[in-house]
């Protein structure tokens, strides 16, 4: 089983978990604390470095370059077209990308992902991502665990 698949089980478990500014643990998590407390979960060497590179959020607004170079740090990019389940999708909101979310394609529905999102239901949930709302994908960097 490669760590995107350990990821994508995982973050099957986290649905549910609430929206939480900043937070990276089962009692509540943001859409970057989601992939970090997922691989703290699976004590994978990178979890606290995940949530420290991808930058604060300031009022609203993602420090793109910061995150961009931390995805760097720890993960690997691939194309879009590529991308399988566990890896980490930087989507597109009002055209700037600013969303992480762990790609988990389910019942025939290759555009399912699980995010943490910060309104509708304020919680960790499915959502489905069009290729064209997805900026970058980003795969482990070791791909097995």
């Amino acid at each position: 089983m490669t760590r995107g698949d350990l990821v994508a089980d995982k973050a099957e478990e986290w649905i549910d978990v609430p929206f939480k500014w900043q937070g990276r643990v089962r009692s509540g998590c943001d859409c970057k604390g989601l992939p970090a407390g997922i691989a703290k979960e699976l004590n994978f060497p990178e979890a606290d470095s995940i949530y420290a590179l991808a930058g604060d959020y300031i009022e609203g607004k993602v420090p793109i370059g910061r995150l961009l170079s931390g995805l760097k740090e720890l993960f690997d990019k691939i194309p879009v077209s590529e991308r399988q389940r566990g890896d980490l999708l930087l989507c597109k909101f009002g055209g700037a990308p600013q969303h992480l979310a762990i790609y988990a394609p389910k019942d025939g529905k290759p555009n399912r992902a699980i995010e943490a999102m910060p309104f509708g239901p304020w919680k960790v949930r499915p959502a489905y991502w069009p290729e064209h709302r997805i900026d970058s994908c980003w795969r482990w960097r070791n791909a097995s665990p």
